[in-house]
């Protein structure tokens, strides 16, 4: 990642991926470079994120990474929401049952579904 006040990034400025050109470091050494990629800085915090996140947060549950196919997003996804979704909804049935069993008052049910 380059900061928009390095001299670097002046440089970059207008030019779009694929462009090549040279740069000069200041002890004389003279480098090409390929622009490969432009992101955003929150696109790249994010990646960054992730990528790191299983180290970062080892054995930590509650919080799930997950890589998806990017030629096939949905069929990726699809298992994971199918899963979300029977929780989800055998947590609603059981809330339901708990307030038919007169367990719970309509209060907390509706606390607790919101």
């Amino acid at each position: 990642m380059i900061l928009p006040s390095d001299p670097l990034a002046q440089q970059l400025i207008g030019k779009p991926k694929g462009e090549a050109f040279t740069v000069t470091q200041s002890y004389g050494v003279t480098e090409f470079i390929t622009i490969t990629e432009i992101i955003g800085i929150y696109t790249h915090a994010v990646h960054e994120t992730m990528a790191l996140f299983k180290n970062r947060f080892a054995g930590e549950q509650g919080i799930g990474v997950f890589e998806f196919n990017s030629n096939d997003p949905l069929g990726s996804f699809e298992p994971i929401l199918r899963s979300q979704t029977r929780n989800q909804n055998d947590y609603e049935r059981q809330l339901y049952e708990q307030y038919n069993l007169r367990r719970v008052t309509l209060g907390v049910l509706a606390g607790l579904l919101q």
